[in-house]
């Protein structure tokens, strides 16, 4: 865990300076890792993506952080067994994911951040643009 997004650059940029070694940890500012619960000691694990689509769905061993090398964005949420899961941005650009023991099944779902609101707009547009087509313009009534 690091202060904020800078420090997360410098750490990132020079692992050596930090020992930070980037395939076996993960570097999370503080205000991101409010969004983990609180968990032990991690350590390496295995992940398999098993499917892809309209979703990621992916087998991984914990404890520890899944870290998905997916862009972090508002849109993606996730389920690990079932049960919903804060998905936080790790390395600057990641998504991460916190795991307890065991092997987890993991899914996650991505929807554009603002598209049902988009598609109301629109279609409250078309109404609107096939209503005074009904009626006609003044001009066209003579």
């Amino acid at each position: 865990v690091v202060a904020d997004d800078d420090a997360a650059e410098r750490a990132l940029a020079a692992p050596s300076v930090v020992a930070l070694d980037p395939h076996l940890e993960a570097v999370v500012t503080a205000a991101e890792a409010r969004g983990f619960p609180p968990m032990g000691e991690g350590r390496p694990g295995r992940a398999e993506v098993v499917r892809e689509g309209d979703s990621l769905d992916i087998r991984a061993e914990g404890p520890g952080i899944l870290v998905v090398t997916e862009g972090w964005d508002l849109g993606w949420s996730g389920e690990v067994d079932g049960a919903r899961a804060s998905i936080v941005r790790v390395n600057e650009a990641e998504m991460g994911l916190a795991l307890g023991p065991g092997t987890h099944r993991v899914v996650l779902s991505y929807r554009s951040p603002g598209l049902l609101v988009g598609l109301l707009f629109a279609a409250a547009a078309a109404l609107g643009l096939g209503l005074a087509v009904a009626r006609g313009s003044p001009e066209a009534r003579g």
